[in-house]
């Protein structure tokens, strides 16, 4: 766990969604901490809950079950001016900033409202406000004219950064910013996320599904599947030696670490209630939500889930082989 003060406590989170009689249970029991000042890495494959995570940490959406915790006081609930205040501390930066950018208004007009709307600056003062949001994300002044559509990606994206840096936010919740980006500028806006917390002080979470950029960006990483945390890591730990066999799998799936592998990785998408092996016991029977695509399981994954546990200096893993786990990737190199 990070040793600074944590900024967001996250205690048995819980998102769960009813639509026409079915229920998903899309984020179930989650725990973790953002440090003041820490960019925290949350990576897994589509659908595993990580955007409902963030939405639930955002204020988009209720909890179901459990708390969250801003600065030692719980925020599940918050309605109000409460809830307003907590909003501008915590924002949210989306995947695609063009679904939340207006295209009929300039840059000059989107900023500026968010500016003079929260009474950061006079109508006056807007020209000046805007013009320093847009140098904080290293974009021209002159940009300020300009039409959402008269960008780029990488462009767009800066300004949903100016956009929340415009409230003042300690905590940045980044869902999947880069990963429609071409790769040059990819890194230029993870560059520009690490400045900010360094100059500024901000701490992000940052959601992806790309192992690579987060191990480039993170000083801690959380892996989740099916809803559920199943591994937690120091820097680089994990990238050099993943202690659960789903990491390891998202390891083995980037291209220069798949040039290595003796064999591919199990594939299929994550699984909120796959079944146990064949003759594991009755259909209800709790198991480890990765059970049927890891090459190490056992009857025993099957009977029972494993526990998020310790497996040394800042590591979790929920995996009863996570030792092993943790040798054989060290053996391999």
């Amino acid at each position: 766990m990070p040793e600074a003060s944590p900024l967001l406590a996250v205690t048995e989170a819980r998102v769960t969604y009813r639509r026409g009689g079915r229920v998903n249970h899309a984020v179930r029991g989650v725990d973790f901490v953002l440090g003041e000042g820490e960019i925290l890495g949350l990576v897994g494959e589509s659908g595993c809950g990580k955007s409902s995570l963030a939405r639930a940490l955002a204020g988009l959406e209720a909890l179901s079950g459990g708390d969250i915790q801003f600065c030692g006081t719980s925020v599940t609930g918050l309605a109000g001016r409460h809830r307003r205040d907590y909003g501008r501390l915590v924002q949210m930066v989306f995947q695609d900033p063009s679904g939340s950018l207006n295209p009929r208004m300039t840059l000059a007009q989107t900023l500026g409202e968010v500016l003079t709307v929260h009474g950061i600056v006079s109508r006056a003062g807007a020209p000046a406000g805007v013009a320093a949001l847009l140098e904080r994300v290293e974009l021209p002044a002159g940009l300020a004219s300009r039409y959402p559509h008269e960008l780029s990606g990488g462009q767009r994206q800066r300004v949903g950064l100016a956009r929340a840096l415009a409230l003042s936010p300690r905590v940045i919740l980044a869902d999947e910013p880069v990963s429609a980006l071409d790769v040059s500028v990819q890194v230029q806006i993870l560059n520009l996320m690490r400045e900010l917390r360094d100059r500024e002080g901000i701490a992000f979470l940052f959601i992806a599904h790309d192992l690579a950029a987060v191990n480039y960006l993170c000083d801690r990483t959380l892996v989740m599947y099916a809803g559920r945390m199943v591994e937690e890591a120091r820097g680089q730990d994990l990238w050099r030696a993943p202690a659960h066999p789903y990491t390891a799998l998202l390891r083995a799936s980037i291209p220069e670490m798949a040039r290595r592998s003796a064999s591919p990785p199990p594939s299929g998408p994550p699984s909120h209630g796959a079944a146990p092996l064949s003759g594991a016991g009755t259909a209800g029977l709790h198991h480890c939500p990765f059970q049927p695509r890891c090459p190490r399981a056992t009857r025993a994954c099957c009977e029972s889930e494993p526990a998020l546990a310790s497996v040394g200096p800042g590591r979790r893993s929920a995996c009863f082989f996570a030792m092993e786990q943790l040798q054989d990737t060290l053996d391999d190199g």
